[in-house]
C-alpha cells in the first residue's frame, strides 16, 4: 500500500532533520522537525529527536508542505541493494522484513519467494543457536511484557514442564513463527521483570537516538537492536533501523 502525501513529507521532513543535525545545523534541524508536528501532532519520532537536541516542541502554524518526492522516479529494485546490505550486517530479521514488503509489490516475482525461504532457513539456524539446547526447559513468567497475540500464543506453552523442542512441536504457529517469539524472549537474553525491562529499552533507546544525532550510525544501529532484544517489535525502533539502512544506499 501505498503511504500518504501527509506521511512521505513526515518521512522527508524527519530525514531532511538528521542530515542538518549531522552537519551541525541545530536551528535547521529542530526547524525540520518541528514541521513534522505540524502535519503529525505528537508525532513520537519527532519528539524524540528535538529533546534528544535539547529543544522543547512548540509547533507554529506552517505552511502546507509540497512533497516534491512524488515527483521522482523510484527504483522499483532499490529493496534488493536494502536486502543484501541488511544480510552483509547479519541484520537478518529487517532483511525478512523489506523481502515480504517486495512480495506485496512484487507478487508475481519468484526470486522475492525464494530469497524469503532461503532467509527464513537461515534464520531458523540463528534462532535455534540462540536458544542453545532445545531440550533446555524455559523458565515461564507471571508476566511476559507483550500484549503481542503471537507471543503471547507461543509463551503459553512455557510451563517449567515442556522444553523449547516440545514447545515447538505444540505450538499453532510453525516451527520459523515459534522459533522467533522463542529466541526474542530466552535468546541470549537475562530474563527481566516488565519494569525493568522498559527501563533498560529506554536506556538503550536514548543511546541509540543520540549516537544517529551525532552521525555515529554503526553504534546508533548497535544499540537499536539491542532495543529490539528488549522490546521486539516497537515501531520507533523499525523506523530508526531502516533509516539508518536507507542512509547506506545514498
Amino acid at each position: 500500500m501505498k503511504d500518504s502525501p501527509t506521511t512521505e513529507a513526515v518521512e522527508r521532513l524527519l530525514a531532511e532533520g538528521l542530515d542538518h543535525y549531522a552537519a551541525r545545523r541545530e536551528e535547521e534541524a529542530i526547524a525540520a522537525w518541528q514541521r513534522v508536528l505540524m502535519l503529525a501532532p505528537d508525532h513520537p519520532q519527532a519528539l524524540d529527536y528535538l529533546r534528544a537536541a535539547g529543544a522543547e516542541p512548540e509547533p507554529r502554524p506552517l505552511a502546507p508542505v509540497i512533497d516534491l518526492e512524488e515527483r521522482r522516479p523510484k527504483d522499483a529494485n532499490a529493496w534488493r541493494n536494502q536486502v543484501v546490505e541488511a544480510v552483509r550486517e547479519r541484520r537478518y530479521e529487517q532483511a525478512l522484513e523489506i523481502l515480504e514488503a517486495a512480495r506485496e509489490q512484487n507478487p508475481g516475482d519468484p526470486s522475492v519467494g525464494k530469497s524469503i525461504s532461503n532467509l527464513k532457513s537461515k534464520l531458523v539456524v540463528v534462532y535455534a543457536e540462540q536458544l542453545g539446547s532445545l531440550d533446555t526447559v524455559p523458565t515461564p513468567a507471571k508476566d511476559w511484557g507483550t500484549k503481542d497475540p503471537e507471543a503471547l500464543a507461543v509463551l503459553g506453552f512455557v510451563d517449567g514442564v515442556c522444553s523449547y523442542d516440545e514447545i515447538l512441536d505444540a505450538s499453532p504457529l510453525g516451527r520459523f513463527r515459534s522459533l522467533r517469539v522463542l529466541a526474542r524472549h530466552f535468546g541470549g537474553t537475562t530474563r527481566m521483570d516488565p519494569a525493568r525491562r522498559e527501563e533498560e529499552f529506554q536506556k538503550q533507546f536514548n543511546a541509540a537516538i543520540a549516537a544517529s544525532l551525532a552521525g555515529r550510525y554503526e553504534q546508533a544501529l548497535e544499540l537499536f537492536q539491542r532495543c529490539d532484544v528488549l522490546k521486539p517489535g516497537d515501531p520507533r525502533v523499525a523506523l530508526n533501523v531502516q533509516r539508518i539502512a536507507g542512509r547506506s544506499q545514498r
